[in-house]
């Protein structure tokens, strides 16, 4: 098939049906669009068919992860959807057009832009449904808690469905609040960002109905926040209360499991009393070692000390003594034989220079001179 041949409306090589045709450059190369992604159509010369192929060739990896991002809207029954898919396919080719004309990292560089734009979108409608399911599963628990206050007839179930309710509702405002800074997947993974959405409200409720169980059972008996404190009487369950303590449970997401995390228990089997949790354990001082004993060091005698008279000695030993110190410090060989066979002889040895001149007759002093 020939680049003329590339026409709207009609079929391409594979038997597709040719939707736009953006570029058409006759004989060298034309772009267009399928149902479902853009295509190159290369060259009618080999030469430059292999040539252009190898060029965008770099281009694949960018081009297949755009195309699978937008695969699902071509064929979407939404218009919206669809025109987004054709507004995209647009860039796509303009990107393909810089490639074979040589600009291979511009066309790159385009292409990591569309499919960051891509990922906005997708992350922007998942963050929507994100909220959708939020506020369903909000809904699910209230109507749940009403239907089970209606049906339990005892009193102290009351106040525990209530707070079920409101801690969901603080569970869904602190998604609200945190919804623009939290991580949320794209719309192609819509099962994680659900599950994600409702445990978060399901947790929520649980720990407001826990948070008021505490105060029941007198576990808990105050709730401290900043100056102010909250306490719930066991005689008189105020419904604003109620509603105050669970939407609190529910939108700090770490309260309870804190509370929990505190609380420790005693060894069943060997009745241990429990640990407050509240206070660290002090560990028993790890055991010190004695030191052990250092021997001392001898003294080496300085070569001054060494010449000194000790107490007591006669007056004519001292130059012994020194000399025996001095070789038992210096270890002097002034005073040991010389070896005949290591000896230098005299013929050996370089010409003396300068010296003392001998005197005259007439003066038996001497006189330096040198030289």
């Amino acid at each position: 098939m020939k680049v003329a041949e590339i026409a709207l409306d009609g079929r391409d090589s594979t038997g597709a049906d040719i939707r736009a045709v953006y570029v058409r450059n006759p004989p060298h190369y034309a772009i267009y669009r399928t149902d479902q992604r853009v295509l190159v159509h290369f060259a009618d010369d080999d030469e430059d068919n292999r040539r252009q192929r190898d060029k965008i060739a770099p281009l694949s990896p960018l081009r297949g992860e755009v195309r699978g991002l937008i695969d699902g809207w071509h064929g979407s029954k939404y218009l919206s959807f669809h025109s987004k898919a054709i507004r995209f396919d647009r860039r796509v080719s303009d990107a393909l057009v810089m490639g074979i004309e040589g600009s291979i990292e511009n066309a790159a560089a385009l292409l990591a832009t569309i499919k960051d734009d891509i990922i906005a979108e997708r992350t922007s409608w998942a963050r929507f449904y994100y909220m959708l399911i939020g506020a369903g599963t909000v809904l699910a628990v209230i109507l749940l808690a009403l239907i089970l206050s209606s049906a339990i007839a005892a009193p102290t179930a009351d106040p525990l469905l209530f707070a079920t309710g409101t801690g969901a509702l603080g569970a869904f405002f602190s998604i609200a609040i945190g919804l623009r800074s939290r991580t949320i997947l794209t719309n192609l993974q819509m099962r994680d960002n659900a599950s994600d959405a409702i445990l978060r409200i399901v947790i929520g409720a649980i720990a407001a109905a826990l948070l008021v169980c505490l105060f029941q059972t007198d576990t808990v008996s105050i709730l401290q926040f900043g100056d102010g404190s909250l306490t719930l009487d066991a005689d008189n369950y105020d419904w604003r209360v109620v509603t105050v303590v669970g939407f609190i449970a529910g939108f700090l997401e770490r309260l309870v499991p804190d509370l929990l995390g505190k609380a420790s228990f005693g060894n069943a089997r060997t009745g241990a009393p429990p640990n407050s949790g509240l206070t660290p354990t002090s560990s028993p001082a790890p055991a010190v070692l004695p030191a052990l004993p250092v021997p001392p060091r001898p003294a080496v005698p300085s070569p001054s000390e060494s010449r000194l008279p000790t107490a007591g000695a006669p007056d004519g030993d001292i130059d012994g003594e020194a000399d025996r110190a001095d070789d038992e410090i210096d270890a002097c060989l002034c005073d040991e034989p010389v070896d005949e066979e290591r000896a230098t002889a005299d013929r050996d040895l370089p010409i003396a220079v300068g010296g003392v001149e001998e005197p005259d007759d007439g003066d038996r002093t001497g006189t330096a001179a040198t030289s």
